[in-house]
């Protein structure tokens, strides 16, 4: 078939993929700076935080992945974790760097029944970013709400926002993760429906809109995690969450 195409018409072809394949070295160098470089740096730095105080408003339990555990902000206490001790939460947090939907569960042993408030669930981005068959994905958040139940009067499923459009990530490969991440929010809007859980939906299609035109502000040095002030807006999501305003 190749040599049926005309010289011009090969010529285009082959700057093509000879732009593709610049393209996608530049891409997997890039991945390579900011998440094992930066990345590795960033898991070092990461502090979970917690405040077990004997006076509280209510008790809350954070389990899943670096977005729990706060990886990228420049103080443990800006973290959501913080945030919550901040406004005189009891708060345990056992979110751990790295863990998938398939881990996370077992960050509940341990724990007593009905003895928190609340449960933050903050995960679906390890599964995203790494390929993982996102079918066992939502079976396993299924399988996580299930377990919370006996340990927690309302769970709260925090998934990441748009994957894609992290600013480590270039087109194309941006498009292939925003795709994932939309399959994962509607399952897991659908998931949180149906086991009685609370959805915050940090997805946009627009970072210069959620991050009011500076969206590297809010990015952590890997340029995949919030930094202090993205935690700042997470937050805010959540707790519009919390109180039903969304």
């Amino acid at each position: 078939m190749w040599s049926k195409l005309g010289p011009e018409i090969r010529r285009v072809v082959l700057a093509i993929l000879a732009a593709g394949a610049i393209i996608f070295t530049v891409q997997i160098f890039e991945i390579f700076w900011y998440y094992v470089v930066q990345g590795v740096k960033l898991k070092v730095e990461t502090q979970p935080f917690s405040l077990e105080r004997e006076m509280f408003l209510g008790k809350i339990l954070v389990i899943g992945d670096s977005t729990g555990a706060g990886t990228g902000a420049s103080n443990p206490k800006e973290t959501i974790a913080g945030f919550l001790a901040e406004e005189g939460f009891f708060v345990k947090n056992k979110a751990e760097w790295g863990a998938m939907t398939d881990e996370i569960i077992e960050q509940l042993k341990g724990e007593k029944k009905d003895e928190y408030d609340l449960v933050l669930i903050f995960t679906g981005g390890n599964d995203i970013l790494w390929f993982y068959d996102l079918d066992k994905t939502v079976l396993n958040l299924e399988k996580t709400l299930k377990k919370v139940k006996e340990v927690g009067r309302v769970a709260v499923v925090i998934p990441p926002g748009n994957v894609g459009l992290a600013p480590m990530f270039k087109e194309p490969v941006g498009l292939l993760y925003t795709r994932r991440t939309k399959f994962v929010r509607s399952e897991f809007m659908r998931v949180a429906e149906e086991n009685g859980a609370i959805y915050v939906d940090l997805f946009t299609d627009n970072l210069e809109e959620i991050f009011s035109g500076e969206p590297l502000k809010y990015f952590a040095s890997d340029l995949l995690h919030p930094s202090s002030e993205g935690y700042k807006v997470w937050y805010k999501k959540i707790k519009e969450a919390l109180n039903g305003d969304n």
